[in-house]
């Protein structure tokens, strides 16, 4: 028999604080800025990058989940001009559950960016999201809004008769984004963007629209597969018709393979092209491979095949043998809770399929027959999605939460 015991208000000790750092290296194609006007070349070719990073996830209280982080990315290439690329980003986001099906969300974001081969376009920028999302298993659409500020210091534009300012802008955005997950191993992402943006300099007040897609897919247990593409029209408010459009479209492949718990590589290539207004195209690509770690996140990976006593150990309880009649027990204490449940692969996520009974001092408890094999499940609590906060092997469930992870393993093994 296995017992899982679930306390319903995470402690500390369910955040989960991942150190990670990425070394990789590649080529980039040079890019032409302004090639009417200046001609200016900024230079490609091979490169060397470090990204570190550290995020913080976990809940307060038993419908807030908060999620922050910071990275930054150092890119120098190995070319005569020496080009250095800084970028550092800080962020949060928190989901609140209102109902079983309802989730907000608030977003913040601070950003950095510094090219040493094009000081004007050095920038600072801040911007938050709202949003609102309904949720379901496999599936959930969020409709949302927000607005950012975009400061380059060293950027001046004429603002008046013998007056200079430093440039910057506003944008507000508004759109709306659908996650699929049709299987365990696949993840689709769709999302529709209309963004309007005031300029200091009126020749850059524009409206646009964006459309983006992703795959992600398992093929294999520890490979994985991303598909990205991406297209922008902006018109231009204050330019003349026949010079006030241009166009942007991107596509991208990417191979991550997991070597070991916490160690992955990974290869990406790129490519995009830019339409001007003047109807003149700039194509450029992107090839990257390296190396990461991440520190403590050794959940991401299947469970190796290894003693059952020492899995069993390791695990924290999460890898048991089933008892004679092949029976999973799970019990979670919710103190004045009306309504429990269980809901994971095993049961197509259907929160009404698998309730969970008083059995005292405000236990809940079922038991139930599993075949051997690796699930993902969560406890339903008063409709609240709750992540089992024990389990010490976890996944992310697309959905800004994390499931437990449960091998039922063969009797006789």
């Amino acid at each position: 028999m296995i017992l899982i015991p679930i306390a319903t208000t995470p402690a500390i000790s369910s955040w989960q604080i991942v150190p990670e750092i990425r070394v990789s290296g590649g080529d980039e194609s040079d890019l032409v800025i302004d090639p009417e006007l200046a001609g200016t070349v900024i230079p490609g070719g091979l490169f060397i990058e470090l990204t570190p990073a550290v995020s913080a996830r976990g809940w307060i209280g038993r419908r807030t989940f908060v999620d922050l982080g910071t990275f930054a990315t150092v890119q120098r290439f190995l070319n005569e001009e020496s080009r250095l690329v800084y970028a550092h980003t800080v962020s949060g986001n928190a989901f609140q559950n209102l109902s079983n099906s309802i989730r907000g969300r608030l977003s913040t974001t601070l950003g950095y960016f510094d090219d040493s081969e094009l000081e004007t376009v050095r920038r600072l920028g801040a911007g938050a999201e709202l949003g609102m999302a309904f949720v379901q298993p496999q599936w959930n659409v969020e409709v949302w809004g927000g607005g950012n500020n975009r400061e380059y210091p060293n950027f001046m534009v004429q603002e008046h008769v013998n007056q200079t300012a430093t440039y910057s802008e506003q944008a507000w955005s508004a759109g709306t984004t659908l996650r699929f997950s049709p299987g365990e191993s696949i993840d689709l992402r769709a999302d529709a963007i209309h963004q309007i943006t005031d300029s200091r300099d009126p020749l850059f007040d524009s409206d646009s629209w964006v459309m983006r897609g992703n795959i992600d897919a398992g093929p294999m247990a520890s490979l994985f597969l991303s598909i990205h593409g991406a297209y922008q029209e902006r018109m231009f408010d204050n330019r003349l018709q026949g010079e006030n459009k241009d166009e942007y479209w991107q596509m991208g492949l990417g191979l991550r393979y997991a070597l070991r718990p916490g160690w992955s590589a990974s290869i990406r290539w790129g490519y995009s092209e830019y339409r001007r207004p003047n109807g003149t195209d700039e194509k450029a690509y992107r090839l990257t491979a390296g190396i990461h770690h991440a520190w403590g996140r050794h959940n991401v990976l299947p469970l190796p095949g290894v003693d059952v006593d020492a899995l069993t150990q390791a695990s924290g309880g999460s890898v048991r043998e089933p008892d004679p009649d092949g029976k999973v027990c799970f019990r979670i204490l919710a103190v004045g809770a009306e309504h429990v449940s269980v809901a994971g692969s095993f049961n197509a996520w259907n929160s009404e399929a698998t309730p969970l009974s008083p059995v005292g001092d405000g236990w809940w408890g079922t038991c139930i027959r599993l075949a051997p094999g690796v699930y993902q499940y969560t406890y339903v609590i008063d409709e609240v999605w709750t992540p089992p906060p024990e389990a010490r092997i976890t996944i992310e469930d697309g959905f800004g939460g994390r499931n437990g992870i449960l091998e039922v393993l063969p009797a006789d093994l």
